[in-house]
């Protein structure tokens, strides 16, 4: 075979841009023919390089079948395969298939320039060309990915300060950038903070609220803004890039009219904390229940950077009460309950269109939980009491026995319901997780398959699934966290911790947060720092 070979695919190339993966495969059996040597007339001619000879849509279509691992190899080859390999469209097809986002902030902070570990994604050729974007991307989630399993991390511990402490605000107020605290001093009034988290945490700002911090309801913070309410008065504050710093841009006093008056209020009411959303383009308020002046509450749309009153909805008043409300991509799903009347459902309503969907199922009893992942909705009740002869899927462990109940979230069919002992009933992918007290159960809700069930040692209290495939954080009573792969069923590493330290977490891509429990009085923050 010779140079007139090469031509022969080139041409085939040219003439079938848009061919499919057969006539890929066709081209790529003519280039292993092209790298053979072949002696003709006793002159032994020298094997081809299909880099230098091909189009570079061609070499990048052949290269996207490699693995990162050959690559990372191919690039040793010559000054030719390297510059073919750093191509922006092979690793972005790369990070695509693994689910890795371009969310990365590329500019030098305390972990970069502090800890070797965190430099590696940085790495550059120093004399040769810079690696490419999607590559830089990929070494960064590769780094972030390894650092998580190996338990390479940056501790941080924020204290209040003298005769001051940090209280807890549920959940933990976080967006990743910035962090919420509630900070409660002796001798003072409380007081909130916000707390940056762009490399070594320091304070932000405190906002200043005209009443005391401990009437605040509800909190949520999403979009660089922050919701409060506080006396049935919501307050929201949005981040100033000119400033630095957060400012109030606006009050709402729709719901002090809705309330009823002190006679009229229910004693369960007082108890019942509303339900905030901040999407990109409303702040939504969910009332917790539905006893008022005029009957209801309804649910408010306000735009986030005006305040202006968008939508409202009316959920059914024969519902007394909103057990829980949860948010997964654009859609809320409500639990609504009259124990008088012992009617329970589940509802969806659009976060972007501010209407309620077709999805509307009753159950028996009180919804508990609620979870959601792309392809099924699973609401957690209590259990009735069954026929003698029915026979669980799982047997009991000690824990007050839940009945599950599962929808298909496509259509909205029901699907075949079952019982579990366990708490903390959350989706890990399509996969549901819970645990009892003493052991962890991960599971195919359809079928219902047990897929990895594994014991622990001593009591759990809480879990969290991470952001990386396979890897969940346990907390114990015994104040230290642990770090599981799941589908293993076998501990990486432990987090020691401290005397008080609390199960409420916090986490994404890059923090772990949590925080010792007020009852010490030190209430301290911990920080973990991945990068």
């Amino acid at each position: 075979m010779g140079n007139e070979d090469a031509i022969v695919c080139k041409e085939k190339f040219d003439a079938s841009k848009n061919c499919d993966c057969a006539a890929i495969e066709s081209i790529k059996l003519d280039l292993q023919k092209t790298s053979l040597t072949d002696e003709k007339d006793g002159e032994s001619h020298k094997k081809l390089d299909f880099v230098q000879i091909l189009p570079v849509e061609l070499v990048e279509e052949i290269f996207i079948y490699l693995k990162p691992k050959d690559l990372a190899a191919c690039t040793a080859v010559n000054s030719s395969w390297r510059e073919a390999v750093n191509s922006n469209k092979i690793w972005s097809s790369i990070c695509e298939k693994r689910g890795w986002k371009d969310n990365f902030d590329l500019n030098t902070t305390h972990f970069y320039k502090s800890h070797r570990q965190f430099r590696k994604w940085s790495h550059s050729y120093d004399s040769f060309t810079p690696i490419c974007q999607k590559r830089l991307l990929f070494n960064q989630h590769s780094c972030l990915q390894y650092n998580w399993r190996c338990g390479k991390y940056i501790k941080h511990k924020i204290s209040g300060g003298a005769n001051s402490w940090f209280g807890v605000l549920e959940p933990i107020t976080c967006d990743g950038k910035y962090l919420v605290l509630l900070e409660k001093k002796l001798t003072k009034s409380s007081k909130l903070g916000v707390w940056s988290l762009e490399g070594v945490p320091f304070k932000l700002c405190d906002l200043t609220l005209p009443d005391k911090v401990n009437d605040v309801q509800s909190i949520a913070f999403d979009f660089d803004t922050i919701v409060i309410i506080q006396n049935w008065i919501i307050r929201v504050f949005r981040f100033d890039l000119y400033k630095n710093t957060f400012d109030e841009a606006f009050v709402k006093y729709e719901l002090s009219n809705l309330i009823p008056t002190k006679k009229q209020l229910l004693k369960d009411v007082k108890k019942l904390s509303p339900y905030l959303k901040v999407t990109q383009e409303y702040v939504i308020f969910v009332p917790s229940f539905s006893h008022s002046t005029e009957d209801f509450v309804p649910i408010f749309f306000w735009d986030r950077k005006t305040g202006d009153l968008k939508h409202t909805l009316q959920f059914d008043s024969m519902y007394q009460e909103i057990t829980i409300a949860i948010w997964f991509g654009d859609s809320c799903y409500l639990g609504l309950c009259n124990r008088k009347k012992k009617v329970h459902q589940i509802v969806e309503f659009g976060v972007k269109t501010a209407a309620w969907e077709a999805f509307s199922q009753s159950v028996i009893t009180e919804i508990e939980q609620i979870a959601v992942s792309n392809q099924y909705i699973l609401a957690v009740t209590k259990k009735v009491p069954s026929p003698r002869g029915a026979r669980p899927y799982f047997v009991t462990r000690g824990e007050e026995k839940k009945e599950i109940w599962l929808w298909d979230r496509a259509t909205g069919s029901a699907l075949k319901s079952f019982d579990a002992q366990g708490k903390g009933f959350q989706f890990v992918g399509d996969c549901l997780m819970f645990y009892d007290s003493a052991q962890v159960t991960v599971m195919n809700p359809k079928t219902p398959d047990i897929r990895s069930e594994f014991e622990i040692n001593g009591a759990v209290t809480a879990i969290r699934a991470c952001c990386h495939s396979n890897l969940m954080l346990i907390m114990k009573p015994s104040c230290h966290m642990e770090m599981w792969d799941w589908s293993l069923g076998c501990r990486l590493y432990t987090i020691n911790g401290e005397t008080g330290l609390s199960n409420h977490l916090w986490c994404d891509s890059k923090h772990i947060i949590t925080h010792l429990s007020p009852d010490t009085l030190s209430g301290s923050v911990v920080i973990l720092g991945f990068w």
